[in-house]
């Protein structure tokens, strides 16, 4: 899938578990793309702790921009969950749906 017209950039919890120990999710960083091409869909396999840190961050799928998936697993590992009643550690997926507010490629 690719950028449509209009949307903004969006991620997706596709976790049950991880979505509901996220209740505020902070403003999106900007995106910059270093292609011409609009980026894919990407995933990422996370690992949240009892406490609500992220302990591991694993691209499943890239978005076939470098730059992208760098900012966009950043801002992954910084995520504010909420902490757990259960202690361990809760796997789970994270969509990034890219959309019309990429930025383009700078210019050199």
């Amino acid at each position: 899938s690719s950028a449509k017209v209009g949307r903004s950039t969006r991620e997706i919890f596709a976790s049950e578990e991880i979505a509901a120990r996220l209740p505020n999710i902070p403003p999106l960083p900007k995106f910059q793309s270093r292609s011409t091409q609009p980026p894919e869909t990407a995933n990422w396999m996370v690992a949240i702790s009892p406490d609500g840190i992220v302990l591991h961050a694993i691209t499943d799928k890239s978005s076939g921009d470098p730059e992208l998936d760098r900012t966009a697993l950043t801002f992954l590992r910084k995520l504010p969950f909420s902490p757990s009643q259960e202690n361990e550690t809760v796997w789970g997926f994270v969509e990034f749906q890219w959309g019309s507010d990429v930025l383009p490629p700078a210019e050199p």
